[in-house]
């Protein structure tokens, strides 16, 4: 996925981030790209602007916001870049479906 590639590099070049981009995991609903930048831990979910997004993956981004990183599903670069520089820590998905409250 191009978007994938992408971000990835734009996290080791303009952030120099610690990057893992995750190809099989031992839990299902893992984020997509792992990363560390300047000491957070930051999960993210690549969707293709007309995927879908997933109950089990809204519950591990909720996981990782509530343990102390920041999470969320990208759609494009500048979606990455912004939540990157907004300090958001993501979006608690309340109902799983659909609902979400921004932190």
């Amino acid at each position: 996925m191009k978007l994938q590639t992408d971000c990835i590099e734009i996290l080791e070049e303009e952030y120099k981030a610690y990057v893992v981009k995750v190809v099989s995991a031992s839990r299902a609903g893992v984020g997509d790209i792992l990363c560390c930048i300047n000491g957070v831990f930051y999960l993210f979910e690549i969707k293709g602007r007309n995927d879908s997004e997933r109950a089990l993956q809204r519950e591990n981004i909720n996981r990782v916001i509530q343990a102390g990183g920041r999470a969320t599903f990208i759609r494009s670069t500048s979606e990455l870049r912004d939540f990157i520089r907004s300090g958001s820590s993501g979006h608690i998905y309340t109902n799983l479906t659909n609902n979400k409250i921004k932190l």
